[in-house]
């Protein structure tokens, strides 16, 4: 089974072809960008295709992070995953992008792991895993009232991993808990994105996106 993942959730770019039969990477773009992921994503997607030397037809599966991060980003990611699941007929699959960045951290298998992001006006979004298993949602909190729940789930050292994970870590401190920041990838990486989907059973209702809140950017006031 080929998979085709895809994550522009964040400030970066990320596409990875992927055979879960074999178990081996095909190919990989990860490229750092703030914005203009829609000009670069088909280029990349074109490349890591003829580097593999596969074609789109072949693909078995899609995969694509559903947020939280950007609401442009997210929506260019999904919509573009959308428009290559339903030419193909294929099944889609949508893992948020905490999910993908906490099973990409370098930790003990029993240890709690948190995936933080900067969500900017004095907020995180994150969710806590133990192995596999998620201890909660994903949510959009601030630092302080995010460290007290993960103290009082936390059997020892927290590992912490993301683009928030200095600002946990300080948070954690005041309160007393034992964190560490993880080894691992800040951002999400289709490499792994692609594995997580390999295991995923497909549904039958649309991949929707995860937005914690709304976006920053509004609208002008109607006059």
């Amino acid at each position: 089974m080929k998979i085709l993942a895809l994550d522009t959730s964040g400030d970066a770019c990320s596409v990875a072809l992927y055979d879960a039969a074999a178990e081996q990477l095909l190919a990989e773009e990860h490229v750092p960008i703030e914005r203009g992921h829609a000009e670069i994503l088909f280029s990349q997607i074109t490349r890591a295709t003829q580097q593999a030397n596969v074609t789109l037809k072949s693909i078995d599966r899609f995969a694509v992070t559903t947020g939280p991060g950007t609401f442009t980003g997210v929506r260019i990611g999904l919509s573009a995953a959308r428009g290559f699941a339903l030419a193909a007929k294929k099944p889609l699959i949508g893992i948020n992008s905490l999910e993908v960045v906490a099973h990409g951290a370098e930790v003990p298998p029993s240890a709690t792991i948190v995936a933080a992001f900067d969500a900017r006006r004095g907020e995180l979004y994150v969710q806590a895993f133990r192995g596999s298993d998620a201890i909660f949602a994903p949510m959009a909190t601030t630092p302080a009232s995010i460290a007290s729940t993960i103290s009082n789930i936390s059997n020892g050292t927290v590992f912490i991993i993301g683009t928030g994970a200095e600002i946990l870590r300080s948070a954690l401190a005041s309160v007393g808990a034992s964190a560490e920041i993880a080894s691992g990838q800040a951002l999400p990486r289709a490499a792994i994105l692609a594995r997580l989907a390999a295991a995923r059973a497909p549904i039958s209702e649309p991949v929707m996106p995860l937005y914690l809140r709304a976006p920053d950017a509004k609208l002008p006031a109607q006059r």
